[in-house]
């Protein structure tokens, strides 16, 4: 929710207010998990994108030479993740490591076995959505394959993990008006086929988030401290 109604992906910063109020872990430890996620995101996708591209399945226009971009840039993900690791294991860098140590605290079950199976599941969230994309595809007769489907997904999510305006307006529908152009779709199809995609994606969890925030977190205000825990005598009163 907090993406979708904020510019540059604010809903990230509104998200670390809100589980450090809910949490014993520090500020930046979230932040390092929210890394972990979209670093988790960043190499599914490339991945992905490279071997639908490779399969055939991608459009002609982006060619296999972005393909093996991609497929390059996740394997530099994992590499620098890796050699980060093996050199704070090491003992170097320590004054370098107590600073970043908060962040890649979030991050170190992505160098076990368990990082593997949280891939696995992001891959299949995202297997997910593309059945959803299918399925709309469908409900307004758009002659798109679930392979198809799942590679514009791939190229609208790849697309959207860069910060834009408030739900991705321009960026998101600029690469899905390019990835339908590719299979043919063009003209008032493709745009109707746009609009009730952003509708499916954006507004029920859009909707749902707000619920959640007013009921649970307690609105915005909620996001604020209070003016007894910014207080200094604050500080000699138990937290509950």
């Amino acid at each position: 929710m907090g993406n979708t109604v904020l510019p540059a992906r604010g809903g990230e910063i509104l998200r670390v207010i809100l589980m450090a109020q809910r949490s014993d872990a520090k500020k930046r430890e979230i932040l390092g998990s929210i890394m972990s996620e979209r670093l988790l995101d960043a190499i599914t996708l490339l991945v992905l994108f490279a071997a639908m591209t490779f399969a055939g399945v991608a459009p002609t226009g982006p060619g296999n030479r972005l393909a093996v971009v991609c497929l390059a840039g996740a394997v530099a993900i994992a590499l620098a993740a890796w050699i980060v690791l093996r050199i704070r294991r090491s003992g170097r860098l320590d004054r370098v490591a107590s600073v970043i140590r908060p962040f890649l605290r979030a991050s170190r079950p992505l160098a076990s076995p368990i990082g593997f199976a949280l891939l696995l599941v992001t891959a299949t969230l995202w297997g997910l959505e593309a059945v959803v994309f299918w399925l709309v595809s469908q409900a307004v007769n758009i002659d798109v394959t679930f392979v198809e489907g799942a590679f514009l997904v791939v190229l609208t999510s790849f697309v959207m993990s860069i910060p834009a305006a408030p739900g991705y307006v321009g960026t998101f529908d600029a690469a899905l008006l390019f990835g339908l152009s590719g299979y043919g779709v063009h003209g008032g199809q493709a745009l109707a086929f746009a609009l009730l995609w952003r509708f499916v994606l954006f507004v029920p969890v859009t909707l749902v988030g707000l619920i959640v925030m007013f009921v649970r977190y307690g609105g915005f205000a909620g996001s604020r401290p209070s003016p007894v825990e910014a207080s200094p005598a604050a500080s000699t009163v138990p937290r509950r």
